[in-house]
């Protein structure tokens, strides 16, 4: 599937996970048996007939054996929530980031866009030329660093993809009252603050822009094809 995808994209960087080159980005979890909690997942999930849902935190995936014994060494004790993405995707509307690591466990084979925050401008641009495509097999494991840009996940079989995502507890909601409007009418780094512990660039002419999420994406129109 990697060479397909190679061919049907000259011109972009697509890269097994496995990549010395994921370095930058995160790192591949090894220390846990992904099989139990894959299998389960991949039951569970359901795929939307198109577009992504999203959902922060589900108490079905918390409660799993895998997850309660994974989850508190990798946030260190802090709380945590796991919810998890599922659909088709396959173009940058949006790059978001963290103040923090993301867990993620490719339920389907999965493609991740990436960037990284240290490419970003001083006036706040992300140029989709410094995006990376990886690929992750079904049931790898990876962790997201907090410097690390994302957004929903790509298909790579016209099922679509189901990915387990963890994040410390209430990212991704909204911010208290009040902050939203303040942060539209900041500036600087203030003014991608979009939820709570997530900053967002979106392109032009996104579902996010017409939210009010701060316009950042430069660069070609990018979309992975095949």
């Amino acid at each position: 599937m990697l060479e397909h995808f190679r061919k049907q994209n000259p011109g972009k960087t697509i890269l097994p996970v496995t990549d010395p080159a994921f370095c930058r980005f995160g790192r591949v979890l090894t220390e846990w048996d992904m099989a139990p909690l894959t299998a389960f997942a991949d039951d569970y999930l359901k795929v939307p007939s198109s577009g992504t849902v999203y959902v922060p935190s589900d108490p079905v995936l918390e409660a799993h054996p895998t997850i309660q014994s994974l989850l508190m060494p990798f946030f260190s004790g802090l709380p945590y929530q796991v919810g998890y993405c599922n659909g088709f995707a396959r173009r940058i509307v949006a790059m978001e980031y963290h103040r923090s690591s993301e867990f993620d466990l490719a339920v389907t084979d999965t493609l991740m866009i990436l960037g990284d925050v240290r490419d970003v401008s001083a006036n706040y641009q992300f140029n989709t030329k410094d995006s990376v495509v990886f690929y992750l097999p079904k049931g790898t494991a990876v962790e997201l660093y907090s410097t690390t840009l994302h957004y929903a996940p790509s298909e790579v079989h016209p099922t679509g993809f189901k990915v387990v995502c963890a994040l410390p507890r209430t990212t991704n909601t909204p911010l208290p009252d009040g902050a939203l409007a303040t942060a539209q009418a900041a500036t600087g780094e203030h003014r991608l603050l979009a939820m709570i512990n997530k900053y967002v660039f979106a392109a032009p002419g996104s579902d996010e822009a017409r939210q009010g999420m701060y316009v950042g994406i430069t660069g070609e129109d990018y979309v992975v094809k095949g």
